[in-house]
């Protein structure tokens, strides 16, 4: 993919990447009655899941990041699929490893089989994940900004947490005000930073016992620290507010707005909670709880960038109903009985609905319902 291409441009791809070659002929006669079509898995989110990572070069940064040792499976490829579930369908690794997995056309677009993907692959791949956390939001910003053309001049940054409902045996799990009405459930506090238009920078994970206003400082001088100590304006709500934190700014020259309306910030806090996983189950480390939340922003960034690809392509921000209509799209397998007592066996792509083809086309994207693995099954 020409990854200059604004993502709304004319430039349209092929549903499978790149176009395949017309293989030449072979007639055989085929029971038409005995058609049938077999084991349907979800193909439109799991691929525009697949889109938006390789538009954002996620898939070519974790490759290189994370080079493959002696697994079978490169760990590249198995926190896609931890990234792609938390996007499409949020739930524990072994729902996502024994259900939700083989149920979708993932196998055959990473080449991982089902067989090869399982609850304890998933977690481990969350342990060589974490480390890579400051290089992906790195990475992240510098390749947001390129495809939207994005601005850095103004950073709004809000707190919202994470309750536990299993065990939590580790020092940052503490009870405190929670904003799911979970008082009886130990938390964390994660605050997020993100751009005028709502694109996530970063973040930071703090107990779940810390008051908002003491995260101010530590947050700024962590962005300053990575991306520069620029020109910009901070914003935040009025929880935010207090004499220490005022100096702060003032005295390091640093531009401020606070009292923001709290429903500006909020929108982009129940965003995240729409992907924000509840835990219910194995949460005993630390280290494990932290790579859980990377990987729920990592989703959250495709859930933004597909956000701004709609915008641009003047489909609104209504991104439920367009990961509803991609849903639609299935690949199927199809078995065509023949005369000679053989079955061909072949995987397409239903076709998409007249909405649907509407909105690939205004999003530079063509999706073709054909064949395109086959074989003969005695």
């Amino acid at each position: 993919m020409d990854r200059g291409k604004n993502p709304s441009g004319d430039r349209q791809r092929s549903l499978f990447g790149e176009e395949f070659p017309i293989p030449e002929p072979r007639w055989v006669e085929v029971n038409a009655a005995g058609v049938r079509a077999e084991n349907p898995r979800q193909f439109g989110g799991p691929w525009l899941a697949l889109e938006l990572v390789r538009r954002l070069g996620l898939d070519e940064f974790l490759e290189r990041v994370m080079p493959r040792g002696k697994e079978r499976i490169p760990w590249s490829l198995t926190s896609l699929i931890l990234v792609i579930a938390r996007l499409l369908e949020p739930s524990s690794e072994l729902f996502t490893a024994e259900q939700w997995y083989p149920k979708t056309a993932l196998p055959e677009l990473l080449g991982v089989p089902a067989a090869n993907v399982d609850d304890n692959r998933l977690y481990r791949a969350l342990d060589e994940l974490l480390p890579h956390k400051r290089e992906l939001e790195r990475h992240l910003k510098q390749r947001m900004g390129e495809l939207f053309a994005l601005d850095y001049d103004l950073l709004l940054y809000d707190v919202t947490s994470t309750f536990f409902e299993g065990a939590a045996h580790f020092s940052m799990a503490q009870r405190g005000d929670s904003r799911d009405q979970r008082g009886d459930c130990k938390q964390v506090c994660i605050g997020l930073v993100v751009s005028r238009c709502g694109m996530p920078l970063g973040y930071k994970v703090f107990p779940g016992n810390t008051a908002d206003v003491s995260t101010v400082q530590g947050i700024v001088t962590e962005k300053e620290a990575r991306y520069g100590k620029t020109d910009r304006v901070w914003v935040m709500d009025r929880g935010m507010v207090s004499e220490k934190n005022l100096a702060f700014f003032r005295e390091g020259g640093r531009k401020y707005l606070v009292g923001t309306p709290k429903a500006l910030l909020k929108k982009y806090e129940r965003e995240l909670h729409f992907i924000m996983f509840r835990s219910r189950d194995r949460v005993k480390k630390e280290d494990r709880v932290l790579a859980h939340i990377l990987v729920c922003f990592l989703s959250y960034v495709l859930w933004k960038t597909l956000g701004q690809i709609c915008q641009k392509a003047g489909r609104g921000n209504e991104l439920r109903r367009v990961l509803a209509e991609f849903s639609e799209v299935q690949l199927i397998d199809v078995i065509l009985p023949t005369r000679e007592g053989h079955e061909l066996t072949g995987r397409c792509v239903s076709g998409a609905s007249a909405h649907l083809t509407i909105l690939l086309d205004h999003l530079g994207l063509r999706l073709r319902a054909r064949v395109w693995e086959g074989g003969v099954k005695k």
